[in-house]
C-alpha cells in the first residue's frame, strides 16, 4: 500500500478504510444470523425438533454477540429472538 500524503483528507482516508473494514465485519455476522434462521425454518419444516432447539440457542448467543458489539440494536435482537422461539414453540404444539 503507498504511503499516505499528509494533507487535510489523511484522517479522512483511514477512517474509510476503518468503515470499510467494519462493514465486511457487520456483513458477516448478518450473513450468519440469516443462514442460521434458514436452517432453524428448514428444521422445523422436517420435524427435527431437537436440531431446531440447538440452531435456536445459537441463533440468540449470536443476536447477544452482535448487540454488544453494536451490529443491531438490542430491541431488534429481542423480537427476533423472540420470533424465533414462538415459531418453534408453536411448531412444537401442531407435532
Amino acid at each position: 500500500m503507498a504511503k499516505l500524503k499528509t494533507g487535510r483528507h489523511t484522517s479522512a482516508i483511514r477512517e474509510l478504510r476503518r468503515a470499510n473494514r467494519k462493514r465486511l465485519q457487520n456483513n458477516m455476522y448478518k450473513t450468519q444470523l440469516n443462514f442460521l434462521v434458514q436452517r432453524i425454518k428448514k428444521s422445523v419444516r422436517k420435524g427435527d425438533l431437537e436440531t431446531a432447539k440447538k440452531l435456536v440457542n445459537d441463533a440468540c448467543s449470536v443476536y447477544d454477540k452482535s448487540t454488544k458489539k453494536g451490529i443491531i440494536h438490542r430491541n431488534e435482537a429481542a423480537r427476533k429472538k423472540s420470533q424465533l422461539t414462538t415459531y418453534l414453540h408453536s411448531s412444537m404444539n401442531k407435532a
